[in-house]
């Protein structure tokens, strides 16, 4: 995975950690239940001590200044193991969940054979818990073989990565789209000229909409509405005629129009590389393989930087 040139920007970002590199015992039978001698060696059996518990995720969160990043997809992984052999099946339930918002709900049965499980879960909150709720089988006859047990080896909440990419993707458009509509434009340009600018704008990011994820979608309208104020200055101050001092003023107010549109498109598009930066680092030192979902997030990243670098 090709890495050069990441900076992690610290002043924008801090990490918050759950448990990090460290794995949680959810359910441990020699710990749990009661011994019992068998003819056949030790066995664990009824009654068993099991209470719920809900993990906090690790992550790498945002500041204030990149909250508009938190209200985007996000993705949750757990790498757990349950392994058991039993007299009567084993299975656990669990919920994925944000705060009291269940995002997901579901079942697993333990498995004779070790083997470290993974699930992954797309959600949109930037912080999903994954709570152990419940295990099944362990009342009545039951006997549970040495070595059985629950084990979270990781649990970890980031940026979805087809989300990302899809919102870096589409603010690299409106970014083009707005310098190639500038670049069109002359200080000196007449009245026709700065409305046909204006005009193309909106009708070339109106096709870009439907394509883009929401916050970019958001942003579009806001950028929308700037020309849409800008067209109205100019048919009030020219009405038609671009030879007054009023139009003159109105015709360069909407090249400046223009031109901070630009500049505040290019301050998110620096926002977002920042945070992905950071992310592709901070996933990339995670305990557990998380490589496609880094690769995709280090795309993204290569997208915006090229298209930063002049």
């Amino acid at each position: 995975m090709k890495k050069q040139g990441l900076v992690l920007i610290g002043c924008l970002l801090y990490a918050s950690a759950g448990f990090g590199s460290s794995s949680t015992i959810a359910f441990d039978a020699a710990r749990d239940c009661r011994t019992q001698n068998t003819t056949t060696g030790i066995r664990y059996v009824p009654p068993c001590d099991f209470n719920p518990q809900v993990i906090e995720p690790d992550q790498h969160k945002v500041l204030a200044s990149a909250a508009d990043l938190t209200r985007g997809l996000f993705k949750s992984t757990a790498f757990y193991s349950f392994n058991c052999e039993s007299l009567r099946p084993l299975s656990l339930t669990y919920t994925i969940r944000e705060n009291d918002v269940i995002v997901e709900i579901g079942n697993v049965a333990a498995a004779a054979t070790p083997a470290l499980l993974k699930n992954s879960i797309t959600h949109s909150y930037d912080a999903a818990a994954f709570a152990i709720e419940s295990l099944q089988g362990l009342s009545g006859i039951q006997a549970l073989k040495p070595g059985c047990s629950m084990r979270v080896e990781s649990f970890a909440s980031y940026p979805e990565p087809e989300y990302f990419k899809l919102m870096a993707n589409s603010q690299i458009n409106v970014d083009n789209l707005l310098k190639n509509i500038f670049a069109s434009t002359q200080p000196d340009m007449s009245y026709a000229t700065a409305l046909g600018a204006i005009g193309n704008a909106q009708l070339l990011l109106s096709f870009l909409r439907p394509q883009s994820d929401p916050l970019t979608q958001g942003m579009i309208d806001i950028t929308v509405q700037s020309l849409i104020d800008a067209e109205s200055i100019l048919a009030q101050q020219c009405q038609a005629d671009s030879t007054t001092l009023l139009c003159s003023q109105a015709i360069a107010n909407t090249r400046a129009t223009l031109l901070a549109e630009i500049i505040g498109n290019e301050q998110r598009l620096i926002e977002l590389r920042d945070y992905l930066a950071s992310q592709v680092n901070w996933l990339a030192a995670q305990p557990q393989d998380l490589s496609t979902e880094t690769e995709k997030l280090q795309s993204a990243w290569d997208s915006l930087q090229q298209q930063l670098t002049p």
